[in-house]
């Protein structure tokens, strides 16, 4: 018996030093149904990987725009200062960036605009940001939404929303007075909701990439020319009404010489292999290496059963969570801590009482399970029950 609670104890040892950068999920609390809140706990949920960052974003505070103000954190170093920070509302961190329009406006040059800068360092680069839009106006710009400029000696490129007097479903690249587009993944720009942006600037091969939530919507030809700096948040907007208004917040966002990709991704599928089946990104509420909500996003994924998740900043992914309901008896015997209850009852996914919301709806993983061993053995048989 010493022997195989040895071989055991070292085998989960052995697990826990091989996975030490990966995601560990150790639970999952909510209710499993589209659009409602799931909060996951764990480690390394994020691990932001920033080797390859500008300088100025490895620090603490210009990455998540954590400093004092905007100057401070070094994004006034091009164009104009006109971005503040904000700590109401933040995706990760205890700040974001906010930019806001309001009134009417007319065809270009006639524009309003918020934005800040930052100058260059290099001509090939990727960049990322979490953006959020809050329109309670319900009024879209019909002509520019400008997000990402990046100005260069002879010409700048864009990164934007279409014009449009509704909500946006697509996004543009505009290089020397040529469009490029790509849909939205999920439609049209949902208010206060947060979305990833991810591009890539690339002299050396003539082109510009754009990824929304984690996927490759544009590849754009790239006319030459040597790039100053970027501007960033509602740079201007055109053709808009008295009663418009507009805000946008930003957050985790980066320069680097590789793809960034995104804080942390959540996914969850309806087949326990990773890639296969139907897989759907899950929007972000709150990011952090301990602690992640998502809003779900079930949809196409049938009734179950469902397995969430979580590839690092790193690019480490986490082992397969099963998203289960458990009924009254389970969840005792875990909350006390009763390891019999836990084998017992791993496992098994019997529905709850609807009534019941605060209930974990995932297990621990088997490596969390406690191993007893008996302290001193004499001639005595015993018997073992697989954990």
């Amino acid at each position: 018996m010493i022997s195989n609670c040895l071989t055991i104890i070292l085998f989960l040892v052995s697990v826990s030093v091989a996975d030490a950068g990966a995601p560990v999920i150790s639970t999952v609390s909510g209710k499993i149904n589209t659009g409602e809140i799931l909060k996951i706990t764990g480690k390394n949920l994020m691990q932001e990987n920033r080797s390859k960052w500008r300088p100025q974003f490895r620090s603490a505070t210009a990455y998540g725009f954590e400093g004092a103000n905007p100057r401070d954190d070094g994004f006034c170093s091009a164009g104009f200062c006109m971005g503040r920070y904000d700590s109401d509302i933040k995706l990760s961190g205890g700040k974001s960036a906010i930019f806001s329009v309001a009134g009417g406006s007319g065809p270009y040059p006639d524009y309003i605009e918020s934005f800040n800068g930052i100058s260059l360092w290099a001509q090939n680069f990727y960049g990322r940001t979490y953006f959020r839009y809050t329109n309670n106006s319900g009024v879209w710009p019909d002509n520019a939404l400008k997000f990402i400029d990046i100005q260069g000696t002879s010409n700048n490129i864009y990164i934007q929303p279409i014009g449009s007097v509704t909500a946006p479903d697509s996004f543009r690249v505009v290089d020397n007075g040529k469009n490029y587009y790509g849909k939205i993944p999920g439609g049209a720009i949902k208010s206060d909701r947060w979305y990833l942006l991810e591009w890539q600037y690339s002299s050396s091969n003539s082109e510009v990439k754009v990824w929304i939530d984690n996927k490759l919507i544009i590849t754009a030809p790239l006319t030459a020319t040597t790039q100053n700096y970027i501007e960033f948040g509602i740079v201007n907007a055109f053709s808009t009404p008295s009663k418009f208004a507009l805000t946008l917040r930003l957050d985790n966002l980066a320069i680097s010489t590789t793809r960034l990709h995104p804080s942390s991704l959540i996914e969850i599928s309806n087949n326990e292999r990773y890639g296969e089946g139907t897989v759907r990104y899950q929007e972000p509420i709150y990011l952090s290496d301990g602690i992640i909500k998502i809003k779900a996003d079930l949809a196409g994924l049938g009734s179950g059963p469902y397995y969430l998740w979580i590839t690092n900043n790193e690019q480490s992914r986490s082992a397969a969570q099963r998203l289960g309901r458990m009924d009254r008896t389970k969840h005792d015997a875990i909350a006390a801590g009763d390891e019999e209850g836990m084998e017992t009852h791993a496992g098994i996914t019997k529905e709850m009482d609807p009534g019941e919301k605060d209930l974990p709806v995932a297990l621990a993983p088997p490596a969390k399970l406690p191993i007893k061993c008996p302290p001193k053995l004499k001639n005595t048989q015993f018997k073992t029950t697989p954990v």
